[in-house]
């Protein structure tokens, strides 16, 4: 039924919609000198941090971020772009997503080679599946528009 259909794709684009807001409101935080949650966001071995990024580039992280949750709400049609445009942005911000999950040649993702601190803990159980769910939303969302799907 195209009902359900449309509701699930509703359903996954706002729960995306919501966490990249969300996490782009945490890295402005954190660029602005806020401590909350740091130990979790940022990978460590043993007797150090091994990325420490600074303001410039946590504040760009932040409206990548804005800039992602935008492209949803072009894709559910509150905006109007064209549709070829937007979907080979959809398919370059699914790929990355994806590639954020599985981590390639950083020590993060679902290959993490760093085991035992709280980033990689976090990273295996929350940061690397949203991003899958991320990617997946994009795709959904580029794919939909191709399906005839409409977003009411």
């Amino acid at each position: 039924d195209i009902g359900i259909i449309y509701s699930i794709i509703i359903c996954c684009a706002m729960l995306s919609f919501s966490a990249l807001v969300s996490v782009a409101h945490l890295h402005f935080y954190w660029a602005f000198g806020g401590h909350w949650g740091i130990d979790y966001a940022l990978p460590k071995s043993d007797t150090q941090t091994l990325a420490k990024p600074g303001r410039a580039i946590t504040v760009a992280v932040a409206l990548f971020l804005f800039f992602c949750a935008g492209m949803i709400l072009v894709r559910l049609g509150l905006f109007g772009f064209s549709r070829s445009i937007t979907a080979w942005i959809d398919a370059a911000l699914a790929v990355l997503f994806f590639l954020r999950a599985l981590g390639g040649f950083i020590p993060i993702g679902f290959l993490i080679k760093l085991k035992g601190s709280k980033f990689a803990f976090m990273d295996l159980r929350v940061y690397s599946p949203l991003c899958f769910f991320l990617a997946a939303t994009f795709l959904v969302l580029m794919f939909r528009s191709y399906m005839f799907i409409p977003i009411k």
